[in-house]
């Protein structure tokens, strides 16, 4: 499971959002990143409203609308993108992956937590998720840096008891807020408390006043009672990430630095905040540079003290091997020459068993160049991702292994068999950017003239994250197959035999039967076409319904003229004569296929409702 997922379902849990009965193993075992998608709801139409989990958490967080329920999205998707940029960083330490990853959140999960605070609270919204950890925080018996490194759970209690004895009670307090204090006692270690914990202690309180005091004073002490409860949920929420990691003392520090000095200009907290918060549509600071720049400074400081000197010629191949394989957008040619020449200033280094794994990688890439792809595929399969150190290897390996398996085992590549690569990729490849070309069926312009998302955005082939991961693998296999292959030399034309082709056939050719029908019969309306394909029987019902792309999920003929132009950019290998497809990009070949084949799925689906109706 990729491990923000992981980390996510620790946060939701922690909010006490799971319903009861909910099937949280089951959910969190799901196999593919797309499932985690699908829970965390990043689906934009209705019918998957329900499954917005995210949401659930920007609506504890942030019930003001500080920041919109988008911008809080894009906060979380910045999350990700972070923690994946620091986890595809080559390391060279005797310190685990694990050990790795704990010391990164050690150092920047409390500042993202006291930033997080910082934006987001504010002193008229005394109701809001942040409003008693912010009076907490800056207690003077607060746990805070190098002072008090623990007593977390004792500082929470004295909060609680101290904001419980300045609610307005009456009447024998001690005994009708018995219940109330047994909870804040319990607060230890070993026993970690949920958002209802509070709620029985609560109604037993309210019967105890119940029988002693008039109305007005019991709607008095609900109130009270209330204002503790929002106490406890949130200081309970804040105590499960200590429960993680002990770092109250640290977000602490934190905190009182910004409230008592803002965000000092040119600083990391400044960059995470303009990353996070403030970012601008035209800053001359690319969003990946600063990513990586913020990844760079946390690797500086916490995981390069611990790392052994490896000579800076070494370092540069590493990083040249890296950009070989995941930069499909650098089309330099690496010679034969070139590449011997990485591996001999690999071989130099004196630290060998930090560097081995980069030299096998570097000989899987130099077996592809020689043409050796069936030698590079078993050598592939027999790496062990759980031996390899921290950083992009494991994306490299995997990149490679699924693009060789697609090339030599197609037939047997069934749904949802590259799930667990799909995962590590995805947590070990780094930050690359891709721009997509948006087909305007996902597009709705409003009476203003703006440009909105479709919630037709979520049934592209590219909204899977299993599809669009696969079929990067294959275009960044296809480049470097391009820039290292000994054809170069011969400047051959066409397909390279170690690159993986054929994937669109079966669409060009079906594309092929639409375009003869519109040439030969001069079709202009998207209804005539409908017409004709449907009564002369051109597709096949398999080939108007069925998946073309075997490697893929949910892509019928549909679905792969609404993606052409997205499937011709990663599936078509350099050189491959895709010419019916290329032709239906043409915009006024486009609308009509697209309308034709549209004007079919509804026939489609009205026909089957019938039929379902029929059998009811």
């Amino acid at each position: 499971m990729h491990t923000f997922a992981s980390l996510m379902y620790d946060v939701y849990r922690s909010f006490g959002l799971f319903s009861k009965g909910n099937r949280r193993a089951a959910i969190r075992g799901a196999a593919t990143f797309s499932s985690h998608q699908r829970f965390f709801g990043n689906r934009e139409d209705e019918r998957h409203q329900e499954q917005k989990h995210y949401d659930e958490i920007i609506g504890v967080l942030d019930a003001e609308q500080v920041f919109s329920t988008t911008q809080r999205r894009e906060i979380f998707y910045k999350y990700e993108q972070l923690y994946n940029a620091l986890m595809a960083r080559p390391v060279f330490t005797e310190l685990s992956r694990e050990q790795i990853k704990k010391r990164y959140a050690l150092h920047i999960i409390p500042r993202l937590i006291a930033l997080d605070i910082y934006k987001t609270y504010k002193d008229e919204n005394k109701n809001c998720f942040y409003h008693h950890i912010h009076q907490f925080l800056l207690k003077d018996y607060c746990p805070c840096w190098q002072d008090k490194k623990k007593g977390g759970l004792s500082a929470v209690q004295k909060y609680l008891k101290s904001l419980a004895r300045k609610q307005k009670f009456s009447h024998t307090d001690s005994e009708n807020l018995a219940p109330l204090f047994k909870v804040i006692e319990n607060i230890r270690p070993g026993n970690t408390q949920k958002k209802s914990t509070l709620e029985a202690s609560i109604i037993d309180c309210i019967k105890a006043y119940s029988g002693i005091v008039d109305d007005d004073t019991l709607n008095s002490v609900r109130v009270s009672l209330d204002n503790i409860k929002k106490a406890h949920y949130s200081l309970t929420v804040l105590l499960n990430v200590e429960r993680k990691l002990p770092v109250i003392n640290i977000i602490s520090r934190y905190y009182r630095n910004y409230v008592d000095n803002g965000i000092k200009p040119g600083n990391i907290s400044a960059m995470l905040c303009r990353l996070l918060y403030e970012p601008e549509p035209h800053d001359f600071i690319h969003h990946d540079t600063m990513i990586n720049s913020i990844a760079d400074y946390y690797h500086e400081r916490v995981i390069k003290p611990f790392s052994l000197n490896i000579n800076e010629e070494c370092l540069q191949s590493i990083s040249t091997l890296k950009n070989i394989i995941f930069n499909f957008n650098d089309k330099t040619i690496i010679s034969e020459a070139q590449l011997t020449d990485i591996a001999v200033k690999l071989k130099k280094e004196p630290h060998k068993q930090f560097i081995q794994p980069y030299i096998e990688l570097w000989k899987v890439i130099d077996l592809i160049s020689k043409g050796e792809t069936e030698e590079a595929f078993e050598k592939v399969k027999t790496i062990s991702l759980d031996d390899l150190p921290a950083g992009y290897l494991a994306s490299a390996f995997l990149v490679i292994h699924i693009a060789l398996r697609i090339k030599f085992e197609r037939k047997n590549v069934k749904n949802g068999v590259f799930s667990l690569s799909v995962t590590s990729i995805l947590e070990n490849q780094g930050i690359y950017t891709d721009y997509i070309p948006v087909s305007q069926t996902y597009t709705e312009t409003h009476s203003d003239d703006s440009v909105i998302k479709s919630t037709l955005l979520s049934e592209s082939i590219l909204s899977d994250a299993n599809n669009l991961t696969i079929i990067r693998s294959v275009r960044m296999y296809n480049n470097m197959v391009r820039r290292i292959s000994d054809w170069n030399d011969l400047e051959l034309e066409g397909i390279y035999p170690e690159s993986v082709y054929g994937l669109l056939d079966k669409v060009d050719t079906i594309l092929g039967k639409i375009l003869n029908i519109i040439f030969s019969e001069k079709i202009t309306s998207s209804q005539d076409l409908s017409c004709i394909l449907k009564n002369n029987k051109i597709l096949t019902r398999g080939e108007l319904n069925d998946s073309l792309i075997g490697i893929l999920v949910n892509c019928p003929l549909l679905a792969c003229v609404r993606d052409i132009e997205s499937l011709i950019k990663y599936l078509r290998c350099p050189g491959e004569e895709i010419r019916n497809m290329i032709l239906s990009v043409d915009k006024k070949l486009w609308d009509l296929i697209y309308g034709a084949l549209t004007i079919l799925e509804e026939e489609r689906k009205i026909q089957t409702g019938k039929t379902q109706g029929g059998g009811k």
